[in-house]
């Protein structure tokens, strides 16, 4: 199944899960980047209520922008 004639990376979640997103740490996001950082904020709401209901975790877990920070930079 993980066989592949390229390199795989994987990002598996025990990986991602340390890393939350506070709602303060969105919040400064959204004001000091208004034009991209107030969207993102609010998008964030929908998956810190999940993450606040269902893991008691105080705000959002990026799963994918870890991941895809990989992209831009590897190894880091």
């Amino acid at each position: 199944m993980l066989a592949a004639a390229w390199p795989l990376v994987l990002a598996p979640l025990d990986c991602t899960m340390p890393v939350v997103f506070t709602p303060d740490f969105m919040q400064a996001l959204a004001t000091e980047n208004p034009v991209l950082g107030a969207p993102l904020a609010a998008m964030a709401e929908f998956y810190a209520r999940f993450y606040r209901s269902h893991l008691g975790i105080g705000g959002c877990v990026p799963h994918d922008v870890m991941a895809l920070s990989w992209l831009t930079v590897p190894g880091a």
